[in-house]
């Protein structure tokens, strides 16, 4: 920006670090501010392979972490050093987080405090943006009516799922980061020949009916079964599953970066990925790779955030579904999933759009801003 100091962007990136599914939203949000100003990144208590992980420059970007052992005094000096470079100039911007915001009774405090922070900082004139994210479901009334005047003064809102906008009232809803991905080539649909499957380790463990039917849709089509975990608290219940499904399972490497190609491999070679974890989906699903929820009692979370997207028919209730009946839902969801690669190219076009919106709006003097 010629004739001006550019703004610093300080955006919130601290998150839960072994969740390949944040690194993915993370790096995607960092991407809507790359060359808008200096980043300045609020890591909290990140590992050295986070750094990695979101892409961040140690040379140009400046880090804020407050390291695994400082304790709440640490995690308190790492955030009033952040916040008070946030307040030292009207042109800077503040990013909140992309992922699921927690609004139980709990962390009415929390959001009381930011709620403060966020008034002085539209006082100030510094620019409010909240990237696409969701509201998990029932929030307490409180502290979502604290949130919700939180949002209200910001300069942009952006929710990943209709029932996030409702909750709150008012907001733009934006599919979620994860879909505005561009597609890494991969195995043509029609050569993939892998069935992906990732389960959350604390649900249900899936019953006979569902392990036979899955063994079954598998075996009539010639593919093999992979099980995986995309976040480490997953890997016992990975590990149960390929044991009782006879598949294999892909091995877990501590190194974050590494974990995350293996995965992505797998994404590219698989025909159809089976997941609870909203994320395993979108990731798989940029990927190339055919999208599915088929557990007991899904909740809303996945269905929402597809349905967003323009992908529906992504999540289905596997609760007192015979082995005939859920192979055949298998089989359904492959039939009707023709359109998901163009539905993938509206959804990233919104997300562009979202981007260009928010670049315009802290870089007003460059209306030729565009993103790919």
């Amino acid at each position: 920006m010629p004739g001006s100091r550019a703004p610093a962007i300080h955006i919130v990136l601290a998150a839960d670090y072994g969740n390949i599914g944040d690194a993915l939203i993370y790096r995607e949000a960092l991407g809507w501010f790359r060359g808008l100003g200096v980043i300045h990144a609020n890591l909290g208590r990140a590992p050295e392979q986070w750094i990695d992980q979101l892409g961040l420059d140690r040379s140009t970007d400046v880090l804020y972490r407050s390291g695994g052992s400082a304790g709440r005094l640490g995690r308190l000096a790492n955030n009033a050093k952040w916040f008070g470079r946030l307040f030292s100039s009207r042109r800077n911007v503040l990013v909140f987080d992309c992922g699921e915001t927690a609004l139980r009774l709990g962390k009415l405090p929390k959001e009381s405090v930011l709620l403060v922070i966020v008034a002085l900082a539209r006082l100030r004139g510094i620019t409010v943006v909240r990237p696409p994210h969701a509201v998990r479901a029932a929030p307490s009334p409180v502290t979502l009516a604290v949130y919700r005047l939180a949002c209200r003064i910001s300069n942009a809102v952006y929710f990943r799922d209709e029932t996030s906008v409702a909750a709150v009232g008012f907001g733009t809803v934006t599919p979620d980061l994860g879909f505005g991905v561009e597609p890494v080539p991969g195995l043509p649909w029609a050569q993939r020949s892998t069935l992906a499957i990732s389960l959350r380790g604390h649900t249900p463990y899936p019953g006979e009916q569902w392990q036979a039917a899955v063994r079954d849709f598998a075996e009539r089509r010639g593919w093999s079964i992979e099980v995986f975990a995309q976040v480490s608290y997953d890997i016992e219940r990975s590990a149960a599953l390929a044991s009782d499904l006879g598949g294999t399972m892909v091995a877990w490497l501590e190194d974050q970066v590494q974990q995350e190609h293996r995965v992505r491999e797998l994404y590219l070679r698989s025909a159809l990925v089976l997941s609870d974890r909203m994320h395993v989906l979108v990731y798989s699903t940029v990927c190339g790779a055919i999208p599915v929820e088929l557990v007991a009692s899904p909740t809303k979370k996945i269905s929402g955030s597809f349905h967003a997207a323009g992908l529906d028919r992504v999540s289905h209730d596997a609760a007192g579904q015979s082995r005939a009946e859920l192979v055949a839902c298998l089989d359904e969801v492959v039939a009707a999933a023709s359109g998901n690669a163009e539905a993938l190219v509206t959804a990233r076009a919104r997300i562009r759009s979202a981007r260009t919106a928010v670049a315009e709006l802290i870089a007003p003097v460059n209306k030729s801003l565009s993103f790919r």
